[in-house]
Protein backbone atom coordinates (compact mmCIF):
# COMPACT_ATOMS: atom_id res chain seq x y z
CA UNK A 1 0.00 0.00 0.00
CA UNK A 2 2.43 2.60 0.93
CA UNK A 3 4.51 1.68 -2.42
CA UNK A 4 1.55 2.21 -4.51
CA UNK A 5 1.34 5.84 -2.59
CA UNK A 6 4.93 6.23 -3.19
CA UNK A 7 5.24 5.39 -6.77
CA UNK A 8 1.95 7.68 -6.95
CA UNK A 9 3.72 10.94 -5.21
CA UNK A 10 6.90 10.51 -7.17
CA UNK A 11 4.66 10.05 -10.78
CA UNK A 12 2.38 13.17 -9.65
CA UNK A 13 5.77 15.29 -8.70
CA UNK A 14 7.61 14.44 -11.96
CA UNK A 15 4.21 15.48 -14.00
CA UNK A 16 4.02 18.83 -12.08
CA UNK A 17 7.92 19.66 -12.45
CA UNK A 18 7.48 18.36 -16.60
CA UNK A 19 4.13 20.85 -16.51
CA UNK A 20 5.87 23.82 -15.02
CA UNK A 21 8.90 23.70 -17.20
CA UNK A 22 6.90 23.31 -20.34
CA UNK A 23 4.44 26.42 -19.31
CA UNK A 24 7.29 28.25 -18.09
CA UNK A 25 9.06 27.70 -21.52
CA UNK A 26 5.96 29.08 -22.78
CA UNK A 27 5.10 32.16 -20.90
CA UNK A 28 8.58 32.83 -21.08
CA UNK A 29 8.69 33.16 -24.84
CA UNK A 30 6.21 36.70 -24.40
CA UNK A 31 8.89 39.14 -25.23
CA UNK A 32 6.06 41.46 -26.98
CA UNK A 33 4.41 42.07 -23.74
CA UNK A 34 7.97 43.16 -21.73
CA UNK A 35 7.94 45.63 -24.60
CA UNK A 36 4.80 47.32 -24.85
CA UNK A 37 3.87 47.57 -20.45
CA UNK A 38 4.29 50.37 -19.04
CA UNK A 39 2.86 49.79 -15.54
CA UNK A 40 4.67 49.50 -12.49
CA UNK A 41 3.95 46.54 -10.96
CA UNK A 42 2.69 44.29 -13.78
CA UNK A 43 1.47 41.26 -12.58
CA UNK A 44 2.32 39.46 -16.12
CA UNK A 45 5.80 40.74 -16.47
CA UNK A 46 6.30 38.92 -13.36
CA UNK A 47 5.25 35.82 -14.40
CA UNK A 48 7.09 36.22 -17.71
CA UNK A 49 10.14 37.35 -15.62
CA UNK A 50 9.62 34.45 -13.39
CA UNK A 51 8.87 32.03 -15.98
CA UNK A 52 12.49 33.01 -17.43
CA UNK A 53 14.34 32.73 -14.21
CA UNK A 54 13.01 29.56 -13.98
CA UNK A 55 14.04 28.40 -17.35
CA UNK A 56 17.21 29.97 -17.00
CA UNK A 57 17.90 27.79 -13.55
CA UNK A 58 16.75 24.68 -14.98
CA UNK A 59 19.32 25.09 -17.90
CA UNK A 60 22.09 25.88 -15.47
CA UNK A 61 21.23 23.12 -13.51
CA UNK A 62 21.59 20.63 -16.39
CA UNK A 63 24.66 22.51 -17.58
CA UNK A 64 26.10 21.90 -14.27
CA UNK A 65 25.05 18.17 -14.26
CA UNK A 66 26.82 17.22 -17.32
CA UNK A 67 30.21 18.74 -16.04
CA UNK A 68 29.66 17.07 -13.01
CA UNK A 69 29.11 13.73 -15.02
CA UNK A 70 32.07 14.79 -17.67
CA UNK A 71 34.50 15.35 -15.10
CA UNK A 72 33.65 12.27 -13.18
CA UNK A 73 33.59 10.28 -16.53
CA UNK A 74 37.23 11.52 -17.20
CA UNK A 75 38.39 11.61 -13.77
CA UNK A 76 37.49 7.91 -13.29
CA UNK A 77 39.56 7.29 -16.51
CA UNK A 78 42.53 9.15 -15.21
CA UNK A 79 43.59 6.70 -12.67
CA UNK A 80 42.90 3.28 -12.81
CA UNK A 81 44.52 1.37 -9.60
CA UNK A 82 45.70 -1.96 -10.80
CA UNK A 83 45.28 -4.77 -8.16
CA UNK A 84 47.31 -7.45 -8.92
CA UNK A 85 46.72 -10.39 -6.13
CA UNK A 86 49.82 -12.02 -4.97
CA UNK A 87 49.40 -14.82 -3.69
CA UNK A 88 51.94 -16.29 -1.06
CA UNK A 89 51.24 -19.94 -0.11
CA UNK A 90 53.41 -22.16 -0.05
CA UNK A 91 50.72 -24.83 -2.82
CA UNK A 92 51.34 -21.28 -5.00
CA UNK A 93 55.01 -21.41 -4.65
CA UNK A 94 55.38 -24.70 -5.85
CA UNK A 95 53.48 -24.63 -8.76
CA UNK A 96 55.98 -21.63 -9.48
CA UNK A 97 59.02 -23.26 -9.13
CA UNK A 98 57.47 -26.42 -11.47
CA UNK A 99 56.71 -24.19 -14.06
Amino acid sequence: MNKKILKAIKIAVIIFIIATLACSLIVSQDEHHLETCHEDHCIYCAIIHFAQNIINLTIAFVVAIVIGVLSYFFLSRLHKEQVIFVQSSLVFQKVQLNE
